[in-house]
C-alpha cells in the first residue's frame, strides 16, 4: 500500500516555473512531492542549453506536504472509478489545473506498477490464431506467456487479453519487469520469437523502452500548425517516446516563424516541398522519410497515392478534424456546424488508399450547442485534434494498437 502511494505521489505532482541562468529561458518544471524534490535544488533546462539551471522558485514545504497528503487520500480512489474532488490549490491556478489534467489520464488508462531497482520494464504485444491443426481451440496461450516470463525471473504487472466470440484469433498485451543481467536483451527476443513460432503468431513484438531506441518518425504538415507545434512541444517535454527526423511541408514558413525557430533550435530539418495538382512531390518525400518507423500527418492536406503507400510500406497516422465516418473530406467543421450537431469530434486513424476510411486508433468528442459560432466550433475542434493525435501516437508507441478485421483496431 505504501509503495502504491509513493508511485501515485510521484506521478501527480505540481508544476512550477523555473528560469535557466545560462540561456535565460523560462520553462515549466515538475517538482515531485517528497522524493525527487529533495534530490537537488536544480533542474535541467529542458528548452535550449540543457545545462543545470537553478530554479527561481520552489513550493513551500506546507504546500508540498498538502499536495502529498491530498494525493494519498484521493488518487487510489480514482483508480477505483470514484469521482475526484479538486485540490484546494485548484482555485489558486497552475497547481490545481496541472493535477486535474493528469488525473484525467489516470481514469483513461491504468498506471503500470513501479519498476524495482535494477530491473527494466518490458512490453509484449501478441496476436495469434486460436484453432490448432485439428480445428480445435489452442489452449494455454496465457500460461505459456506467463511461463516464458517467470522462467527468466520476470514479474508480470499487467495482462490485457481480447478473444472475439465469433473470430478464431487471440490478442494480448503484457507488461512485465525483469533483471537484464539474468535475461539479456538478445535472449529475451529469442524466447518470445520461439513462443510466436509455437503458436503461429501473426504478430509478436517486444520492446524494452529503456534499452530500445525510440521510434524514429517524420511529420508532414500544411499551413495550419496547431497539431504540429503541439507534437513538437510534447516531444520537447519528453511526453512522446519518439525522435523526430524531419518536418516536411507544402507550405513555406518564414525564418522568424515560431515553428521554424523551434526546429532550428533543436536541429530538426524543415523541408519545404510545394505541391501542385500534377506534382505531389511524393518521390522526394519518400527519400526524406526513408528509415523512419512511421509517419505522422499533422494536418497535411494532401492525399497520398496508392503507389506512395505501397512504396513506404509502413504505418502512417493521420488526424481528421471530424468524427468519422461522418463529415469526410474538406471543411468538416463547417459541415458539422451547418448540420447542427450537438457533438463534435476528432479522429486519428491509419492512412489507407480510401480517403479518411482507415482503421481508427483514437476518437475524442466535445459537446456544442446552438450558442456556438463557426469560430468556436473550429477552436474546440483544434483542441480535440491536438489531444487525439498525441494520444494515438502514444498508444502506438506503447504497443497498444493491433489490427482487427479489415477496418478495425484493438487498442489496449
Amino acid at each position: 500500500m505504501e509503495e502504491d502511494l509513493q508511485v501515485l505521489d510521484a506521478i501527480f505532482v505540481p508544476t512550477f516555473r523555473c528560469k535557466c541562468s545560462s540561456c535565460d529561458t523560462t520553462s515549466l518544471t515538475a517538482v515531485a512531492g517528497h522524493e525527487a524534490f529533495v534530490k537537488s535544488p536544480s533542474e535541467l533546462c529542458p528548452v535550449q542549453c540543457r545545462r543545470e539551471a537553478p530554479t527561481d522558485t520552489a513550493p513551500p514545504t506546507a504546500a508540498r506536504d498538502s499536495v502529498t497528503r491530498w494525493n494519498q487520500a484521493h488518487l487510489l480512489a480514482a483508480a477505483d472509478g470514484h469521482p475526484i474532488p479538486s485540490h484546494p490549490s485548484a482555485r489558486q491556478g497552475r497547481i490545481g489545473r496541472s493535477i486535474d489534467r493528469q488525473m484525467l489520464s489516470l481514469a483513461r488508462r491504468p498506471v503500470s506498477a513501479a519498476v524495482p531497482a535494477g530491473n527494466l520494464l518490458g512490453i509484449h504485444l501478441f496476436q495469434c490464431p486460436r484453432p490448432n491443426q485439428n480445428g480445435q481451440d489452442t489452449v494455454g496461450i496465457v500460461a505459456k506467456l506467463s511461463e516464458c516470463i517467470a522462467s527468466r525471473g520476470g514479474n508480470i504487472h499487467s495482462v490485457d487479453v481480447f478473444v472475439p466470440d465469433d473470430k478464431h484469433v487471440f490478442y494480448s498485451r503484457s507488461e512485465f519487469t525483469y533483471n537484464p543481467k539474468l535475461w539479456p536483451r538478445d535472449e529475451l527476443h529469442k524466447d518470445f520469437l520461439n513462443l510466436s513460432h509455437c503458436f503461429g503468431a501473426q504478430r509478436s513484438t517486444v520492446r524494452v523502452p529503456d534499452l530500445d531506441p525510440k521510434y524514429k518518425i517524420s511529420v508532414l504538415a500544411s499551413k495550419q500548425d496547431h497539431c504540429l507545434f503541439d507534437l513538437l512541444y510534447r516531444w520537447q517535454e519528453g511526453r512522446l517516446p519518439v525522435d523526430i527526423s524531419c518536418v516536411i511541408s507544402n507550405h513555406d514558413r518564414p525564418e522568424d516563424n515560431h515553428v521554424q525557430r523551434f526546429l532550428q533550435r533543436h536541429g530538426i530539418p524543415y523541408h519545404y516541398l510545394p505541391t501542385t495538382s500534377g506534382n505531389k512531390r511524393e518521390q522526394e518525400i519518400l527519400e526524406l522519410i526513408e528509415g523512419t518507423d512511421f509517419v505522422v500527418l499533422a494536418r497535411y492536406m494532401q492525399i497520398l497515392s496508392e503507389s506512395f503507400l505501397k512504396s513506404y510500406g509502413k504505418d502512417i497516422i493521420n488526424i481528421h478534424h471530424g468524427l468519422l465516418p461522418s463529415f469526410k473530406g474538406g471543411h468538416p467543421s463547417r459541415q458539422a456546424f451547418n448540420a447542427g450537431v450537438k457533438l463534435i469530434g476528432a479522429t486519428s486513424h491509419f492512412v489507407t488508399t480510401e480517403l479518411d476510411a482507415g482503421p481508427i486508433i483514437e476518437q475524442m468528442v466535445e459537446r456544442v450547442s446552438h450558442r456556438d459560432t463557426l469560430q468556436s466550433f473550429v477552436v474546440k475542434s483544434e483542441n480535440l485534434e491536438k489531444q487525439c493525435l498525441a494520444e494515438a501516437i502514444k498508444s502506438y508507441c506503447e504497443l497498444r494498437v493491433l489490427p482487427y478485421e479489415l477496418k478495425k483496431t484493438v487498442v489496449f
